[in-house]
């Protein structure tokens, strides 16, 4: 988790084969592997379960990290867990298709699925006060997708990041998530700009 401090849980897809519970090791089932990380397994992170399957499909749920502060759900989400998470997951399957060689024309399809939304509200403080805070919502489900190429510089990893996220903001807020938040949130969580 040091390479992700500002989130509460584990990084997503980890591989926790050099941990001491080996409840939480992945293990093969069907054409792939498969880890879930569950709570009560002493370990001090939420629930995750990942899989990754030798055709290039990469998998995992895990809950809303504010629901993980006091094991109850919360009505307010933070939209900069949204934008790492979103990122996080298009640099991390980016990186395990570079890994594998992939043709440099391969594109990356990506589909985020935020579900329990009903009654949430998206507040965005600081830095994001000029937004102010949005309205509770109705919607319970919502199913983004984003498409990228192999050969995706940073700014296409923005492009794709924003186009995932842009449904979500758009559900609570009815406006477009702005551009200079997403660098910004990008900065300050690598440490690099885009």
């Amino acid at each position: 988790m040091a390479v992700h401090p500002g989130l509460r849980d584990w990084p997503l897809w980890f591989d926790t084969r050099d941990r001491n519970v080996t409840e939480i090791h992945p293990y093969v089932e069907q054409e792939g592997w498969e880890c879930l990380i569950a709570a009560g397994m002493q370990v001090p992170a939420p629930p995750q379960f990942w899989i990754i399957e030798a055709i290039g499909r990469f998998y995992v749920k895990a809950a809303f990290e504010e629901d993980t502060v006091d094991k109850a759900p919360r009505p307010v989400l933070d939209p900069r867990w949204r934008i790492r998470r979103v990122i996080e997951a298009i640099k991390c399957c980016l990186a395990f298709a570079r890994v594998l060689d992939a043709d440099k024309n391969t594109s990356l399809e990506f589909a985020f699925r935020w579900t329990r939304l009903q009654g949430r509200v998206l507040r965005l403080g600081v830095p994001w006060r000029a937004l102010d805070e949005a309205s509770s919502q109705k919607d319970d489900l919502l199913f983004p997708t984003a498409l990228l190429k192999i050969a995706a510089e940073q700014a296409d990893i923005l492009d794709a990041a924003q186009h995932a996220l842009a449904p979500l903001f758009y559900l609570f807020r009815e406006r477009v998530l702005p551009r200079e938040s997403l660098e910004e949130e990008y900065r300050h969580f690598w440490g690099q700009s885009p």
